[in-house]
């Protein structure tokens, strides 16, 4: 996070947060999700963190450092619109620019956000199942593009911040 801190998914169900000189938060910490599989965590550019859910919830939450959660959800696979369907997201992160970018790994798409989360910049899709079939985690190069992981084909996808192959 932006003081320092660190948050870290433990498992599926827990979150664990350490301070800069690595010694462990207690309350509200371990933040516990019992319904659904936590996948990401991921730092926001304003100290605030989000974490990725997959299965019966399927949402993307935001918290503050301190761990209360601000909203929820803010993100689904059914909103903001065009609703994506019963897809799980698999991994988040946030730009300097404050995008949000989603990786939904069941239909192999990215989608971007703006940083409020409330408006689909773009979405990308492969059309080619050739090239991805389970996308999993994302991560930001230096330039700006994005790397995402592909678990079934075992490589790299990079689109640009603007969603172009």
């Amino acid at each position: 996070l932006t003081n320092g801190d660190l948050v870290v998914l433990k498992n599926t169900t827990l979150i664990e947060k350490f301070n800069s000189a690595g010694a462990r938060a207690t309350a509200p910490f371990p933040l516990t999700f019992p319904t659904g599989t936590t996948t990401d965590v991921a730092p926001m550019i304003n100290g605030q963190f989000m974490v990725c859910t997959s299965g019966t919830t399927n949402t993307l939450r935001t918290y503050s450092a301190a761990g209360v959660i601000n909203a929820t959800p803010i993100v689904t696979s059914s909103l903001p619109t065009p609703a994506l369907g019963a897809s799980g997201m698999s991994s988040c992160i946030q730009a300097p620019d404050g995008t949000v970018y989603v990786v939904f790994s069941a239909i192999a798409t990215v989608r971007a956000y703006n940083s409020t989360m409330t408006t689909t910049l773009w979405t990308y899709t492969d059309s080619n199942t050739l090239t991805v079939n389970q996308t999993s985690k994302i991560a930001l190069r230096p330039n700006g593009n994005l790397l995402i992981a592909d678990r079934g084909y075992d490589h790299i996808l990079e689109l640009t911040k603007d969603g172009a192959f």
